[in-house]
């Protein structure tokens, strides 16, 4: 026979056990709700995308914080895939699961649109590692479809992103599907500052430096200039306006205005940015030097 004391030690041991279990249980019950709600809002951006925002935003949420919602979630659900040129659609991406830079920022574009966010492309050309392959493709392509493939070569590469409209702050702010990146700080830190931050993307190593940048106007498909505000005026404030000492800023700021001219005539088929692969290399060596010369 057990004595009262015993029997309350058993009890007590007993109830614990209970209520460890009960809370395991708990956590695996929270945990399966998680696990379908994720997959729940990737089935949702398939069959219905005006349902799926009204799921992943919260009502109260401002522009700025719709877009970088909905840009997170594009960036850890969608994959970068490499072009094709294949003429999809924003339900053949979505099914897709992914896709190019464009195609990555087509399906951005459209949910932003969705959300009531002011928002606009960007096309950039950067300065990549020299690639005999891609040179002979982009020369394919100008056979194809003339010099607006000559936004691509082998020393270049064309990129494309996306600005959001800031109404609280009256300005735009830089958004990239393709490396997550958000904000004007994030996007000098991983694109153009002398020591980079890493992106999601390994691909965005491989972008040495961006040398033009340009706002695509939605309605009238006018080429908005924007190398100066990011290439220029936003590196200058990032290094707490340093640079403009230096001898080779006057250099960097002088070529980066003469190599937007030409590309934004190449975007618009009206050059071939490949005559100009000597330009190309000074202004890459230029940078170099200014990252020399500040550290």
């Amino acid at each position: 026979m057990m004595n009262n004391k015993q029997l309350q030690f058993i009890t007590i041991i007993m109830l614990s056990v209970f209520f460890i279990c009960c809370k395991k249980q708990d956590h695996k019950e929270t945990d399966a709700v998680s696990f379908d709600n994720k997959n729940y809002l990737k089935q949702l951006i398939t069959s219905n995308q005006d349902k799926f925002l009204i799921e992943l935003v919260p009502e109260d949420s401002n522009n700025v914080e719709k877009a970088k919602r909905i840009l997170n979630w594009l960036s850890s659900n969608f994959d970068w895939l490499a072009t094709d040129y294949k003429q999809r659609t924003v339900q053949e991406i979505i099914e897709r699961g992914g896709g190019n830079c464009h195609e990555l920022a087509m399906v951005t574009l459209y949910l932003y649109e969705k959300a009531g966010i002011k928002k606009r492309k960007i096309k950039e050309i950067n300065i990549q590692e020299l690639s005999e392959r891609r040179h002979t493709n982009a020369l394919n392509r100008i056979n194809e479809v003339g010099n607006t493939a000559s936004v691509f070569g082998r020393l270049h590469n064309d990129h494309v992103w996306i600005e959001i409209y800031d109404e609280e702050k009256e300005h735009w702010l830089p958004v990239d599907p393709t490396m997550n990146i958000f904000g004007v700080e994030q996007w000098i830190a991983s694109r153009l500052a002398f020591k980079r931050v890493k992106t999601i993307s390994p691909y965005s190593k491989d972008m040495l430096v961006p040398i033009s940048v340009f706002a695509i106007n939605s309605e009238t498909k006018e080429f908005i200039d924007r190398s100066n505000y990011y290439l220029i005026d936003a590196l200058n404030q990032y290094y707490h306006f340093e640079l403009k000492d230096l001898e080779a800023w006057q250099e960097w700021s002088k070529s980066i205005k003469e190599i937007s001219k030409l590309s934004k005539k190449a975007f618009k088929g009206d050059y071939n940015l490949h005559n100009s692969e000597s330009k190309l290399h000074e202004t890459y060596n230029i940078y170099n030097k200014l990252k020399l010369k500040h550290e």
